[in-house]
């Protein structure tokens, strides 16, 4: 389990700015990938706070 966490964290750093370079417009791709990266953290954080401890 802890592994795919690690690997889940390596994708989104590729996956999310790879997203967001679609944009035609550099200052929003840089807004979501900003914003997503914070969206994905945010999750991440109530992932190991809440759901992790009661699988363990």
């Amino acid at each position: 389990m802890g592994k795919a966490l690690l690997i889940s964290v390596v994708v989104a750093t590729v996956v999310i700015p790879l997203l967001a370079a679609s944009q035609r417009d550099p200052r929003r791709g840089l807004q979501r990938t900003v914003l997503g990266l914070a969206a994905f953290n945010v999750c991440y954080a109530l992932l190991l706070r809440f759901v992790l401890p009661r699988l363990g």
